[in-house]
């Protein structure tokens, strides 16, 4: 499943820009857990395609998308606090 596209980004220009920035937001919060993706994704048991996905801001579904806010200790409340 991939994640939809809310009728307030109505482009996919804008969908993109929001994903990137997630995954901006979401290789931050990795870093500051381990130097590269591929020791956490083994770490904390994830897939490193999905955390790959999801740092590029390339298309994953939520259930990955929560896999990664899990590992990284992180509720969806507080990842998406400071991202417009």
């Amino acid at each position: 499943m991939i994640i939809p596209t809310p009728p307030d980004l109505p482009n996919t220009v804008a969908r993109q820009e929001l994903l990137k920035k997630i995954g901006a937001k979401v290789r931050l919060l990795r870093k500051a857990h381990s130097k590269n993706y591929q020791s956490f994704a083994e770490t904390k048991g994830l897939s490193k395609v999905v955390l790959f996905a999801v740092e590029t801001g390339r298309g994953y579904s939520m259930k990955s998308f929560l896999s990664v806010l899990i590992a990284l200790d992180i509720s969806v409340k507080d990842f998406f606090s400071d991202i417009e």
